[in-house]
């Protein structure tokens, strides 16, 4: 979406040059749940199927920390993409998810809590003795989005924006790659809230009320930040 690529301009000319370690790339997989519209999925079909199951995606955030406490913040912008289409070849419908967001990590170094002699302008390359007990971390983050989602019916789409939030939870780890790059794998489960799809329902011929969903997902980021 054009509105993530201004963003992401924006952040880069406004960060100075030498606190590029403190910026971090991410690339993110969803594995989603949304229970009405996987309902309405099902009714209408009358298979069992799941609505944007798997959602892919990147963003970018920026690192800083405590000063003397290893409580760590990663706030970003991030993008997904998700798509959905009948198994059955005579149901024509294609489905499309673009979501947009921001969120605010925070990861809690809770083996390693009190602060030691790290670097305070990027995050810790230098893991020597102790490697797990400095790079295993519990992250929490809320954030929010929007969600362009539309329906393609032949030459017609079926278009609906609706802001969100989501929060989530999970564990994480710090791998030294090279002297100059360092990986941070995180795993986390979380919730999205206030999730809705306008006329969702009723182009299925479903009550309206289904055009709210609970939703779920399990989601895997790797964060890379260069030195």
């Amino acid at each position: 979406m054009n509105l993530v690529k201004y963003l992401i301009l924006i952040l880069f000319f406004l960060i100075p040059f030498h606190l590029f370690s403190q910026v971090g790339i991410e690339l993110s997989g969803n594995k989603n749940v949304y229970k009405s519209w996987n309902d309405v999925i099902y009714n209408y079909s009358g298979k069992e199927s799941q609505i944007f199951k798997y959602s892919y995606g990147g963003g970018i955030n920026y690192w800083f920390r405590l000063k003397n406490y290893r409580l760590e913040f990663t706030p970003g912008i991030y993008y997904m993409f998700s798509k959905f289409k009948f198994p059955e070849s005579s149901c024509k419908f294609e489905y499309y998810s673009h979501v947009a967001g921001i969120e605010f990590d925070m990861n809690v170094y809770m083996f390693d809590f009190v602060g030691r002699n790290y670097k305070k302008d990027c995050p810790t390359f230098s893991h020597d003795g102790e490697w797990f007990k400095k790079s295993f971390f519990i992250q929490v983050s809320p954030g929010m989005f929007g969600a362009f989602r539309t329906v393609k019916k032949s030459v017609d789409n079926i278009d609906d924006f609706n802001i969100a939030g989501k929060f989530d939870f999970g564990l994480g780890l710090d791998f030294k790659i090279t002297n100059h790059l360092l990986v941070a794998p995180v795993i986390k489960y979380g919730f999205y809230i206030g999730e809705k799809w306008n006329g969702f329902s009723a182009f299925h011929a479903e009550r309206s009320y289904n055009d709210i969903t609970a939703g779920n997902y399990i989601n895997l980021v790797f964060n890379f930040y260069l030195k």
